[in-house]
């Protein structure tokens, strides 16, 4: 067992500020247990990274951790009892994740069956990644029982034990090992892992979409996520996730102009970059990974509108597309294209896409208050109005597209006027 000084963690109760996991720690120590954190928040806490969530392993059964809980007043959920993990609610806070000493049974490659263990290191051994296999006690004191903070440091990433084995327990671990390589991993990776990662990608055929897309959008989030995909590729595990053509070129470009914008990231945006699918590929992808519909739209939108945006292209034309997409997905397509496109001035639809979508000042309602019957007549009087007020770059108010509504109705020419090709009813979600 290695035991370091607390300043590797940088002073506990600086990197656990939430009172309520506190008073979880309270509570389960309060009658002997032993408890400790692990996993994510050790790790990040000794890279000197934020630590978002916080997990915690204690030698107590299950039954003991719920009426520990109750007996402080912290509501307990069973989340996975039967693998030995409490979800413990102390309050308005962050919920906080218990789980149980365990040793693992049997598997299926993806589901083990537990026993309750009390051997830390035993539990730890269980774990995926060296770096993963940290734990903490409050005081500071971190244990690692596998080299993890040697690895953290020189840039390592490395499976506990043996990368075939680690892999044929639960096949997820292919792609947390490139996701963890993809924000930890400096210089090559290690030979056998990506070996044993390519010997078994084809596994990943049987993952549920969830989980695939859970770890593929975190791998897409990372700062540089090149390394990580250029490795994918050259194992074959890409290919299992998505279907070809792959531009890894464009992805990686896009995400030196999303650092040089100071742009927040968006995982989705470098999906389209990384496949330049057909939309009827990406309605695929969105169905196999279980996205949300929200993910599911943006996707789609990306893929339908590639090309749209290209530097010296109309400014009426640019601002029409900008409001007819929307401010959202209209800066998605300028950073994308920029990373696929051609060279060129893009400062006029940077410009434009760093604004605000504006807002069409009339509605079918004022048309109808005009005098119009309900029917298709009053959204052909809206989009002639409409065309009008976008083609003056949004600026005519309320009363100067009324005006030129009375115009319209006076010359009767309201059904001659050319609707849009996206309606507003049809106008895509912003995201």
């Amino acid at each position: 067992m290695a035991e370091l000084a607390a300043e590797r963690i940088a002073e506990p109760e600086k990197w656990a500020l939430d009172g309520d996991v506190h008073r979880v720690l309270d509570a389960l120590e309060a009658d002997g247990a032993t408890v400790r954190f692990v996993g994510g928040c050790v790790r990040d806490a000794i890279a000197g990274r934020g630590v978002e969530d916080y997990d915690l392993a204690t030698n107590a059964v299950p039954s003991r951790v719920l009426g520990l809980l109750k007996k402080a007043g912290i509501r307990a959920i069973p989340t996975g009892i039967e693998h030995g993990t409490i979800t413990a609610a102390p309050g308005f806070g962050q919920a906080v994740q218990i789980t149980t000493l365990r040793r693992d049974v049997a598997t299926d490659g993806r589901r083990a069956v537990v026993s309750f263990s009390t051997d830390w290191e035993e539990d730890a051994a269980r774990r995926d990644l060296t770096i993963n296999a940290l734990s903490a006690d409050r005081a500071g004191r971190v244990y690692d029982y596998f080299g993890g903070i040697e690895d953290l440091e020189k840039g390592r990433v490395r499976f506990v034990g043996d990368p075939a084995d680690r892999i044929a327990e639960d096949c997820l671990r292919i792609l947390r090992y490139f996701r963890f390589y993809g924000r930890f991993g400096r210089g090559p990776p290690e030979e056998k892992a990506v070996a044993a990662c390519a010997a078994a990608a084809d596994r990943l055929d049987a993952l549920s979409g969830e989980r695939a897309w859970y770890e593929t959008r975190r791998i897409l989030a990372a700062p540089s996520p090149g390394p990580a995909l250029y490795l994918m590729e050259e194992t074959g595990v890409l290919g299992r996730l998505l279907p070809g053509p792959r531009s890894l070129r464009t992805v990686v470009d896009l995400a030196r102009i999303e650092r040089a914008a100071i742009v927040e990231t968006e995982p989705l945006r470098r999906l389209a970059a990384l496949a330049p699918l057909s939309r009827r590929d990406a309605r695929w992808v969105a169905r196999r990974m279980r996205m949300s519909r929200g993910e599911a739209d943006l996707l789609d939108a990306l893929v339908a509108h590639r090309g749209a945006i290209f530097p010296g292209m109309p400014s009426a034309s640019a601002r029409r597309l900008f409001y007819r997409l929307g401010a959202d997905v209209f800066r998605h397509l300028a950073l994308l294209e920029r990373a696929a496109g051609p060279d060129g001035d893009w400062r006029e639809l940077t410009d434009m896409a760093a604004g605000s979508a504006p807002r069409f000042p009339l509605s079918g309602g004022d048309v109808m208050k005009a005098g119009v019957s309900e029917g298709p007549a009053v959204g052909a009087f809206l989009a002639a109005v409409e065309d009008w007020w976008i083609a003056r770059a949004f600026g005519p108010d309320r009363e100067a597209c009324l005006g030129r509504f009375r115009e319209i109705a006076e010359r009767g020419n309201a059904d001659a006027a050319a609707t849009p090709t996206i309606s507003k009813s049809q106008r895509l979600r912003q995201t």
